[in-house]
């Protein structure tokens, strides 16, 4: 008896379960009846019906569609066979707008998706553009610098073997000697300086325009270019130190030689001045005669 209590208590507990969850699903069915029979209140004109401008002010305030297209009411009219919506067809209504939502974001989202891809291509398009530009502009300097290189090597060259005497035996010349070679050597200098700066230009112009995007072996050839360059242009700074330091030399030089003029002049003083106060050896020999 007492099994027989509780299994009569549990389906009792079970039926009393079941009565209020379909009591709770009726209380929720009519509170969405509810909701739904004023919401199609809210648009419906007079005639209580919705029309597609009555639709369309129902769609743009609860599902967000800002003009709906007349296919949709085309649509909408076939479907339900109605030309205006009562209450009867509206729970449809909102079916096929919800549906129309969710078509409409799909279609925007697969726009701005193409729009994307339309861009990235345009975008990947000006920079093969840029970088093949940039590329022919990188040749064209290495080239340029590649034939002008060795005619500014070669000038330095020649002003090295012009001015050779100055610059391996500058140490045996006086102050005007020192001042003249230094005139002349930086006088030729200027010939190759204005090809050398030329030159650095145009391997800044390289520098600031490679990238990761352009071949490596622009970038290797930029590099011995360089290497080739400095080398030219050391020789060019050693000849100018050279005139420098010549000058400076010329300076103590001819401190140095005005030193020893002033000192031999005053050793001539010294001289005339002694050749003068010494006795006439023949007037000394005359007086001693006349006084005997």
């Amino acid at each position: 008896r007492l099994a027989l209590a509780a299994l009569s208590l549990s389906d009792a507990a079970t039926k009393a379960k079941a009565a209020r969850e379909r009591s709770g699903r009726r209380a929720a069915a009519a509170k969405r009846e509810q909701e739904q029979r004023e919401l199609f209140a809210r648009f419906a004109n007079p005639l209580e019906l919705l029309g597609s401008h009555e639709i369309d002010t129902l769609a743009k305030a609860e599902y967000e569609l800002e003009g709906l297209s007349e296919e949709f009411h085309e649509k909408v009219r076939s479907a339900l066979s109605v030309e205006a919506v009562n209450y009867e067809k509206f729970a449809r209504l909102r079916q096929m707008l919800a549906i129309e939502r969710s078509e409409v974001k799909a279609r925007q989202k697969r726009s701005e998706e193409e729009e994307r891809q339309r861009k990235e291509a345009e975008e990947a398009e000006r920079r093969r553009q840029e970088i093949a530009a940039v590329q022919g502009k990188v040749k064209a300097l290495l080239g340029e610098i590649s034939a002008s290189l060795p005619v500014a090597s070669k000038t330095i060259a020649g002003v090295e073997v012009e001015c050779s005497e100055f610059l391996v035996g500058g140490d045996s010349f006086n102050a005007d000697e020192l001042l003249a070679a230094a005139d002349e050597t930086e006088a030729a200098l200027k010939r190759p300086a204005a090809a050398l700066q030329a030159l650095r230009d145009k391997l800044e112009a390289i520098e600031k325009a490679l990238c990761a995007e352009l071949p490596k072996y622009l970038g290797e050839e930029a590099r011995e270019l360089k290497v080739k360059f400095e080398r030219a242009e050391a020789r060019g700074t050693r000849m100018s130190l050279a005139v420098a330091k010549a000058r400076a030399r010329a300076k103590e030089t001819e401190a140095k030689e005005e030193r020893v003029k002033e000192q031999r002049q005053k050793i001539a003083k010294l001289e005339a001045k002694y050749d003068n106060d010494e006795p006439d050896d023949e007037d000394e020999e005359d007086d001693g005669e006349w006084q005997s």
